[in-house]
């Protein structure tokens, strides 16, 4: 699986130094998947959810 993320800004997020994102740095990031089944029948209907206790604990 490939993930690119870019955080490239022209003005400042108010997340850093009162800067815009303006480096491209190349960086190491770890990503989990976590793979569950869906367990009732309105999970199934629903096109969005939410995290179980085990993937918030694991986040």
């Amino acid at each position: 699986v490939d993930v690119f993320l870019d955080r490239r800004l022209l003005r400042d997020d108010n997340r850093g130094v009162a800067q815009g994102v303006t480096d491209n740095r190349e960086i190491v990031s770890t990503f989990k998947l976590l793979f569950e089944p869906r367990s009732t029948i309105a999970d199934r209907s629903s096109l969005t959810g939410y995290p179980t206790l085990l993937a918030h604990q694991h986040s």
